[in-house]
């Protein structure tokens, strides 16, 4: 985003990172939100480990960005108990089988 980017970073605050959830909470000026967020659709690799960022949701406040984190959190918990069932329960299945002759 050439010099009108590099007036931003100044600007931007990484207010959490978590490893293990590989969420982040940065916080950038009102003004500059859109521009920040499509420059973090472009973040192809952070040194040389490739990521897919993408911007989950903005917001105005503290307490309404919290409240989207763990919803997000949330989504992300329920999409793992039903992939660990499904392989769970093609496990079970194919175990419960007679072997083919």
């Amino acid at each position: 985003f050439g010099i009108n980017g590099m007036g931003i970073v100044d600007d931007i605050q990484v207010k959490l990172f978590n490893n293990d959830t590989r969420m982040a909470i940065i916080q950038v000026p009102r003004d500059d939100a859109k521009t920040i967020q499509a420059a973090i659709t472009l973040i192809m690799s952070i040194g040389d480990v490739p990521i897919v960022a993408s911007v989950i949701s903005t917001h105005g406040s503290a307490r309404t960005m919290k409240i989207a984190a763990l919803l997000e959190l949330k989504r992300s918990f329920d999409r793992q108990c039903e992939q660990y069932e499904k392989t769970s329960a093609s496990s079970l299945l194919s175990s419960s089988l007679p072997p083919r002759a």
